[in-house]
């Protein structure tokens, strides 16, 4: 995202960029950010998947193409005309990502509906087992697209501290009591209590006294 923005605004000289059919410029070059990005995000995962399959490097090239393939479906195509007395002799198309939010919120949106999948090995005649693909865990659930998500472990548990995992915890952090917001109390304690503690703020509020009048 951050790519096609920074290549249409001109920041950088190494953008490339092609017309898809129906437009008659480039706008933004999405597929130039796509590119740069899957180079970018998966080039650790494919060296090492040369040697040898892992689950957690199929997962991430998986889910780091679903995104890709999601933001190139949040795209807007808009028309300018171009005439006399608006006659649209003349039309260009500009073909546009949407809102860093609204892209944004779609992908939490696949976040949440992610599908869950084991891991299927195959023995060798040495009797080891490794690693052959994933699959899905419940065979009768649908099986995920190329832009669905998909995870095999459960994620940990963020609301209590785990110092091997470097997870911090919620206990002591301050929330917002009445909103349905990522820091209201509801949230940040995990279904557990907290407590409300009033206070009074002392800022300055930039006011200035103009005198209006005149005696005379």
């Amino acid at each position: 995202y951050k790519v096609a923005e920074t290549c249409f605004r001109g920041h950088s000289a190494h953008c490339r960029c092609t017309t898809p059919k129906g437009f008659d410029k480039c706008s933004q070059p999405i597929e130039f950010g796509a590119w740069f990005s899957q180079r970018f995000i998966d080039l650790k995962d494919m060296r090492s998947s040369r040697k040898r399959k892992k689950p957690r490097k199929e997962m991430n090239l998986h889910n780091n193409r679903a995104g890709r393939l999601m933001a190139l479906k949040n795209t807007n195509r808009t028309c300018i005309c171009h005439g006399v007395s608006g006659s649209c002799a003349i039309k260009h198309c500009e073909r546009t990502l949407n809102p860093f939010k609204t892209v944004g919120h779609f992908l939490k949106e696949k976040y949440n509906s992610a599908h869950e999948m084991k891991t299927d090995y195959k023995i060798r005649r040495s009797g080891k087992r490794r690693f052959k693909k994933l699959v899905v865990k419940y065979q009768e659930y649908m099986l995920p697209t190329q832009q669905d998500f998909i995870y095999y472990e459960k994620s940990p548990e963020y609301c209590y501290k785990n110092k091997t995992l470097g997870v911090a915890g919620t206990s002591g952090r301050e929330c917002r009591p009445h909103t349905d917001t990522v820091d209201s109390c509801q949230q940040l304690c995990c279904g557990r209590q907290y407590v409300s503690e009033s206070f009074i703020k002392v800022t300055k509020c930039d006011c200035e006294f103009k005198w209006c009048c005149r005696v005379m």
